[in-house]
């Protein structure tokens, strides 16, 4: 009754009852690995244009983070870059300084305020849907087509106003992500 790959298996146990006991606690064992494993969700090979899509998401995520934090910044520092503004003394920068710091000085510092709140909310989202879209959820897909999609037709106007080579690389990119994302999203409800 008892083999020989059971007795080398189990060599301490003499009893056939011993050796029925412990087969059936690996069988049953096995059983459950078996049954977990096949429960992991296995992830998904990523495209390389969705991680194209994720590491602009995230820099863009990063660009207005540091805006949000400059802007906080500029209302702490606010009588600061005052002051700096009337003894800047560089030449050949000095008047784009200048501009720049009597642009800022201008600025009411609850617009100063209100732009760093909005800015940093709106890193959050990006934020969001890069992770959303590394994990490959549903959810950040549909909000990055939606943010996408409000944001193509006034970078149209934009382009229309005055060119310049960014407006129309932010454009091309955005059109990109959108067609793709948009794409992808109508051939998975396809193949669903």
């Amino acid at each position: 009754m008892l083999s020989i790959t059971d007795l080398l298996r189990y060599p301490h146990i003499t009893k056939p009852n011993q050796l029925l006991h412990n087969l059936n606690t690996d069988l049953k064992l096995t059983f459950k690995l078996k049954m977990t494993t096949d429960y992991i969700e296995k992830p998904h090979k990523r495209s390389p244009a969705l991680i194209a899509i994720v590491i602009y998401k995230a820099f863009t995520a990063a660009l207005l983070a540091i805006t949000c934090i400059a802007l906080f910044l500029t209302i702490n520092n606010y009588q600061y870059l005052a002051d700096f503004s009337d003894e800047y003394a560089l030449t050949g920068k000095r008047e784009i300084l200048k501009w720049l710091l009597e642009y800022i000085l201008n600025l009411n510092p609850r617009t100063l305020q209100f732009s760093g709140i909005v800015t940093g909310l709106y890193a959050g989202v990006t934020t969001a849907e890069a992770i959303g879209l590394w994990y490959q959820q549903g959810w950040a897909r549909i909000l990055v087509l939606a943010l996408v999609g409000i944001s193509i037709p006034p970078e149209i106007y934009e382009i229309i106003v005055g060119i310049s080579p960014l407006k129309l690389v932010v454009l091309l990119v955005n059109l990109a992500v959108f067609w793709y994302l948009l794409r992808h999203s109508l051939n998975e409800d396809v193949t669903n």
